[in-house]
């Protein structure tokens, strides 16, 4: 499972960003797991997230308050691994990020520890 993570990182975000995008769906906007195999710029990444927080997709206005939300999400998880007994012991290759967001609100969830 190294080697095939190894060889899909180099082609994503991954080794520039440290993670990579897999899918986003947001009202008419999506980005489908194979469009994301694409996406291998910070820059790319960051247009992607964009469209994902717009508020209004034609003057992309982005919302600010849900930004903030995901982001005191992702130190939770972070603080809570670097916390973790667990994770001083192994590693968690191939789990996910899920990043939610609805009328305002948000969260992000640590999925698919089926293989890790």
């Amino acid at each position: 499972k190294r080697d095939y993570h190894a060889f899909r990182d180099a082609t994503t975000t991954s080794v520039e960003l440290g993670f990579r995008l897999t899918a986003l769906s947001h009202g008419g906007y999506k980005v489908s797991q194979e469009e994301s195999r694409a996406i291998a710029s910070r820059t790319q990444f960051l247009d992607r997230m964009e469209r994902f927080l717009s508020v209004d997709d034609e003057r992309r206005t982005f919302d600010t308050a849900v930004a903030r939300r995901l982001v005191d999400e992702l130190v939770g998880i972070s603080s809570a691994v670097r916390a973790s007994a667990i994770h001083k012991t192994h590693e968690m290759v191939g789990t996910s990020l899920l990043l939610l967001h609805c009328n305002g609100t948000a969260a992000v969830r640590w999925i698919d520890f089926a293989n890790a």
